[in-house]
């Protein structure tokens, strides 16, 4: 398993833990579930939300979050 996230994103993060990525060339957003599954968010008005209300966080604490909420049991 590889614990690096992709370059090519921005990451947010909600509130409850959840890492989010979001495509700017696509205007599109990821729920991020580990750091090899990207659910596309397949709805746009919550895709937008991901974009302008979420919490941007760089790469390196997106990988922290992943890894934290993924180590629990």
């Amino acid at each position: 398993m590889s614990d690096k996230l992709p370059d090519k994103f921005e990451y947010r993060s909600n509130s409850g833990g959840v890492v989010f990525a979001w495509d700017n060339e696509e205007m599109t957003a990821f729920r991020v579930d580990s750091f090899k599954n990207f659910v596309p968010i397949s709805d746009p008005d919550t895709s937008l939300k991901v974009w302008m209300r979420m919490s941007p966080v760089s790469r390196e604490e997106a990988e922290s979050i992943l890894k934290a909420s993924t180590d629990q049991p």
